[in-house]
């Protein structure tokens, strides 16, 4: 697995488990799967990555900051989304919730509705891990907690973008998008009682 996620090819990850078997077991006869069991794993563990970065969000004391950059490469707008969280430890981390995906285009009301499905395709992950681990009769909240309901975008303190136009107007959006969020999770009453960094300050 480790190989894998060097970049290296399936074809070429296959050939080092086999020269190094060889090497450490020469009196094993062992048997090393074909290369689609390679190349399914490299996919499979792009996903697993996710979910890991998606619960490790979710367990998260605060996410402190959303970064974002969308930027156009060969004529197709890109965007990357990053997070600043305080762990449960207490400790500040950089978590990528996306790289380079593919925007259907680069306007600012495009950017801000691709990081409000990407939130939500983050929190339904992080449930399903959730409940799989329920099914099994483990203690979820030990092992996939999710701190003030998880993965959600109202959970969001601070902006940072570049300076460009678009960027701007995007956080502009961005910031009225997460505040409409955080009155529709709390009643007139609570809103009213809640501290200003968990009301309407977006940084």
């Amino acid at each position: 697995m480790a190989c894998m996620a060097t970049g290296a090819s399936a074809k070429v990850v296959r050939e080092i488990v086999i020269l190094t078997a060889r090497y450490l077991l020469p009196k094993e006869k062992l048997e090393v799967p074909d290369m689609k069991w390679f190349t399914d794993l490299r996919g499979s563990l792009g996903v697993e990555a996710e979910l890991y970065t998606y619960m490790k969000i979710a367990a998260a004391q605060d996410i402190l900051q959303l970064g974002f950059d969308e930027t156009e490469i060969n004529g197709q707008s890109t965007l990357n989304i990053w997070l600043k969280i305080q762990t449960s430890n207490n400790e500040e981390e950089i978590c990528f919730l996306s790289t380079a995906e593919f925007l259907e285009g680069g306007t600012a009301d495009q950017v801000v509705d691709h990081i409000e499905k990407k939130f939500v395709q983050a929190q339904a992950g992080a449930d399903k891990v959730r409940k799989a681990l329920t099914l099994k009769g483990l203690d979820v909240e030990d092992l996939a907690p999710a701190k003030d309901g998880g993965v959600l975008l109202s959970r969001v303190r601070a902006l940072m973008h570049d300076t460009c136009n678009t960027a701007n107007a995007t956080a502009r959006k961005l910031a009225d998008s997460i505040i409409k969020m955080r009155k529709e999770i709390h009643s007139t009453e609570e809103w009213g009682a809640l501290p200003e960094k968990l009301a309407d300050s977006i940084i």
